[in-house]
């Protein structure tokens, strides 16, 4: 889920705009679905990642990846500490934080 429209690389708009119930129960309205590619940089070598499915969510002020989608494509993820940051790992190489 991103606020980010320029990052998609395909886009449809959703027609009505489908709800998203958060963590808090809150809901937000997701308008657009694609997909975006993203590029990490880690120890000097650029990292691609496509992301299908994609919501756009105007409201949103941040971007959010799916732990369990990430899981799902082969990539496993440490929270190191008690700190909000991630990194991502391809086998051993970490691929992105």
């Amino acid at each position: 889920m991103t606020p980010h429209r320029k990052w998609f690389t395909t886009y449809r708009t959703l027609t009505p705009p489908t709800p998203v119930t958060l963590g808090d129960d809150s809901t937000v309205q997701a308008t657009g679905i694609g997909t975006v590619t993203l590029h990490a940089k880690v120890a000097g070598k650029i990292h691609e990642f496509i992301l299908s499915n994609v919501l756009f969510i105007p409201d949103f002020r941040i971007t959010l990846i799916s732990v369990k989608r990430l899981a799902s494509a082969g990539l496993s993820t440490f929270f190191p500490g008690t700190t909000s940051h991630c990194i991502v790992y391809q086998g051993k190489q970490q691929v992105m934080t």
